[in-house]
């Protein structure tokens, strides 16, 4: 087990690619942390980074304290398993399982207990005798896993992912990966392009975009306080809508977001953050995720109102996308079906309406 710390990494590759910049993060010992975002946001390099595979250009990379930035990858104690990592055909699952620890001349009886070891961990006993060639894509993967977990890394890194997004399958390896790690309290690393999968799956999530650390924290800091328009659509279930306000005061002395489709209501601590940060008066982003904005037959009832634009491609179940003014929003819908071409009436929950900057697109916090 390790912790893992990356301070100011940066990796630059010929041409001036900035693959990773000034990336700060810490992952604690025993902890499973997903690397999540695009692709091409830079996932698989800072994963070779900590493995020691690529050579950083800029910054610190420390395991337990100790500054492994320029410490070749055979002596980090780290092990990684890379995308669509590939099985030796012609070898049993018990020899895959034994490959790196021969290729190190262990002693061939440590290699056989941490082989049944991990065999047992991973369901795979049954199968040590048999060839990739009669396995599922799941025991292909959970073989994968076990061949780089048998040496027991302080680290374990892993380019997922490990099964198609959303399918019975990658329901069981998210399961087997968090029991090995329970089991041996290996460090883990771990890569996703899929957001709902990186949601579900892990303590940390770390959110990249361009080889830069949007936010780091976990599911719930993500959906409920992102730091950007950015990481609130990558976090958003199903959707995240966005609409052009200003930061009106009314008679009343209350502070509300004027759209073209009406006025939001926002929670008194929102309207005290948008007053610190001297937004009153201003255009600001109103965030809204597609749950929070409810939508309902008629134009009058609601904060907003808009028109009903398409229900056979809104999913799931009970959305709807309603237009309001220029914009497409996708809308919770309540109170009987939808028809395309109605007027509607929407409301949004003023504490889940997000704030940010029209320019930056960062959060307006009022720090």
């Amino acid at each position: 087990m390790a912790k893992l710390s990356l301070e100011r990494v940066s990796k630059q590759y010929e041409g001036g690619i900035d693959a990773v910049k000034d990336l700060s993060l810490q992952v604690e010992d025993g902890s499973l942390c997903v690397l999540t975002g695009p692709r091409g946001s830079g996932k698989t390099t800072v994963l070779r980074l900590a493995a020691g595979l690529e050579t950083a250009t800029g910054g610190t990379i420390r395991l337990d304290g100790i500054d492994v930035t320029g410490m070749p990858a055979r002596e980090r104690g780290v092990a990684m398993m890379m995308k669509n990592s590939v099985l030796y055909p012609d070898m049993t699952v018990r020899d895959n399982l034994a490959f790196g620890l021969r290729l190190r001349k262990r002693p061939e009886k440590e290699t056989a207990a941490r082989v049944e070891e991990m065999a047992g961990l991973l369901n795979l006993t049954p199968l040590l005798d048999v060839k990739p060639d009669r396995l599922t894509r799941v025991q292909k993967s959970l073989v994968a896993i076990g061949r780089a977990a048998v040496h027991h890394p302080v680290l374990l890194l892993i380019d997922g992912p490990l099964a198609e997004p959303g399918t019975q399958a990658e329901e069981m390896m998210k399961r087997e990966l968090r029991s090995l790690r329970e089991k041996l309290g290996f460090t883990i690393l771990y890569t996703t392009d899929d957001p709902q999968d990186a949601l579900s799956l892990a303590g940390q999530i770390a959110v990249l975009r361009d080889g830069c650390l949007q936010q780091a924290g976990t599911a719930k800091e993500l959906r409920e306080n992102p730091a950007s328009r950015f990481v609130a659509a990558f976090a958003a279930d199903p959707a995240l809508n966005v609409l052009r306000a200003e930061a009106v005061r009314a008679a009343s002395g209350r502070i509300g977001l004027e759209t073209v489709g009406g006025t939001l209501s926002l929670t008194p601590e929102k309207e005290k953050i948008l007053i610190r940060a001297g937004y009153v008066g201003k255009p600001v982003l109103a965030g809204i995720g597609a749950a929070a904005l409810i939508g309902a037959a008629g134009g009058a009832d609601g904060d907003l109102a808009g028109t009903v634009r398409e229900t056979e491609n809104a999913a799931p179940d009970g959305y709807a996308f309603v237009e309001i003014g220029d914009t497409l929003c996708l809308a919770k819908w309540e109170g009987g079906p939808a028809a395309e071409g109605e007027q509607a009436a929407l409301s949004a929950e003023p504490d889940r309406i997000f704030l940010f900057d029209p320019q930056t697109e960062q959060a307006i916090t009022g720090l």
